[in-house]
Parts: C-alpha cells; structure tokens; sequence
C-alpha cells in the first residue's frame, strides 16, 4: 500500500513548469473632473467664463489616474495636460464644490502627510463622481486664447468652420461662430479672383506668341485669343456700357433704327464720314447702342 500517493501522480506538472504562471494585475484606474481656475477665488467660474477658460487651455477637464498615485505623479499627469500650470510658481491646490447649481462656493480639500493621493481625492469626489477645482493660491495664470493647434488642444476633436473654413477643436467651434467675421476661405477667394480678372479682360499685349491664333472682336474691334473670343465678346457689350455710363443714360436722340414706323439714320451721321473702315465700325456700334440703351430688352428661348 503506498503510503504517498502524490509522488506518483504523473497529472502533475514536473520540472521548470510544475508551477502555474501567475495572472497579470490589473491595475485600477478612477476618472477624474478636474476644472482648473485662472486665479485665487472662493467660488466657481460662472457659465460665460467656461468657454473663455477651455479657449485659454484651462477649465474642464477628464483624466484619469491609477489608483496608486502619489503627490508628484499626479502633479506630473496634471501639468501634462494643463501646461500652463507648469509656469505657476505660486503653487495650487484641490478645492471641491458645495452641492447646488450655478456659482457655487469652494472649500479645500486638506493634503496627507505626504500630500495628495488617488485615495484622497477619491474620497473627497466620491469616487470622481464630484468635479475637483485646481485652484491658484497666489498668482493668475493668464487668460489669453491660444492658437488652435496648441499641445492643450492636441487631444480634442477638431471640427470646421463653414463660413471662414479654419479647423479648430469642436469645444471652441461656438465661440469662435459668434465672432467670426466671415472671411473667405482659399478656394472662395480664388473663385471671386478669376471671375474680377475675366470681368477686367484687357486687350491681348503685342507680346504675344506668334503662333497663337488671333481674332478680332466684332463689337470693340479688339485682337484676343480665338479660344477666348467668343467669351469676351458675350459681355462686352455690357463693359461698354458701364464705362460710358452718360453716354448710356442719354436721352434718345431724334434718329432711331429703320423699321416700319421709325425713320432712317440721318445722314449727317459721324460713322458715315468716316474714311477709316474700322473707326467708322466702331462709331456705328456706339450709335446703336445709344439709340437702344432705353429700349426693352428681348428675351430668347433655344430649345
């Protein structure tokens, strides 16, 4: 009969394995609502300031800690996500909030020996149930907006404004709505830059290649480009009117166009006495649109 059955057990393990690899730890963590303060102050911000502080880098924030932290590596995670608290010489510290809602007054929360733990503040915020208020003691951290691609805002959502088309974190995008002033974005400017620069057409330059074909306008008599000719000439006429615009606005002069009820051109007409083709084509085009200027205009239809 043995007498020790467990030597002889051959379900057990032997040699390096025989022992069972220990489960990793998980370690705890507790999220935090820490809301940093610009200066001294024995209430919390108001509702308008909330923006103003998140634009600044500061306000409302989450983080969350192990739950064995101590004093510096919670002032290490801190500073981290709130920079600005690094330059703060006069030192803070963790202030909670009476119940209620809109302003509230603070009290501060007493550090340990060694000063403040994960265990300490999750016992003053329930848990992190309750907002915990970094607050300076002595000096005023400043207020100034930062630029949107700040390391404060590196972490948050961006989001695009529609009428200046800048990227910006989405927390901010509502303060930055009420102040926009509505500049155009890139492409907008580039569209309303070559519309001005197509109604602002100057005739071609003798610099021209000689090898570009060219054609003749046949209402200002000016050489462009064949390929650009024909959208030239769709609103010259209009152009034309618009830098003789007294010349347009004239009272009708006694001659009027041929038809059934409107007599012939005068024959003292300038365009008539003139030698040169050209000059006399171009005083009878400006005679005709000075008769017309007043008429009705007429409408087409192509099907």
């Amino acid at each position: 009969m043995l007498q020790f059955p467990s030597m002889f057990n051959t379900d057990q393990a032997r040699g390096k394995q025989r022992f069972s690899t220990p489960a990793p730890s998980i370690v705890k963590r507790t999220d935090f609502h820490m809301y940093v303060l610009s200066e001294p102050s024995q209430l919390t911000a108001k509702g308008f300031e909330e923006l103003e502080l998140a634009h600044a880098g500061l306000g409302k924030r989450m983080l969350s800690m192990p739950d064995h932290l101590k004093h510096d590596e919670i002032v290490a995670q801190l500073e981290e996500e709130f920079p600005k608290l690094k330059t703060l010489q006069g030192g803070w510290m963790f202030f909670k909030s009476a119940g209620g809602s809109g302003q509230r007054k603070l009290s501060i929360i007493p550090t340990d020996a060694e000063g403040y733990s994960t265990r300490l503040l999750k016992s003053a915020s329930n848990n992190g149930k309750n907002i915990l208020f970094v607050v300076p003691l002595q000096e005023k951290l400043s207020t100034e907006p930062l630029s949107y691609d700040s390391v404060e805002f590196a972490k948050m959502p961006q989001s695009k404004c529609i009428t200046c088309g800048s990227q910006m974190p989405l927390q901010l995008l509502l303060l930055h709505v009420e102040g926009c002033n509505g500049t155009l974005t890139e492409s907008e400017s580039a569209t309303c830059a070559d519309e001005d620069s197509f109604v602002g057409e100057q005739p071609v330059p003798s610099t021209i290649s000689m090898d570009e074909s060219l054609g003749i306008c046949p209402i200002c008599l000016v050489q462009f480009p064949v390929d650009i000719i024909s959208a030239h000439a769709s609103t010259c006429g209009e152009r034309m009117s618009c830098a003789h615009p007294s010349t347009a606005a004239s009272p009708l002069r006694e001659e009027e166009l041929p038809g059934p009820s409107v007599p012939q051109f005068s024959s003292a007409s300038t365009w008539a006495n003139e030698v040169d083709p050209q000059k006399a084509c171009r005083l009878f085009r400006e005679e005709l649109l000075n008769r017309c200027s007043e008429s009705p205009c007429l409408t087409l239809s192509l099907n």
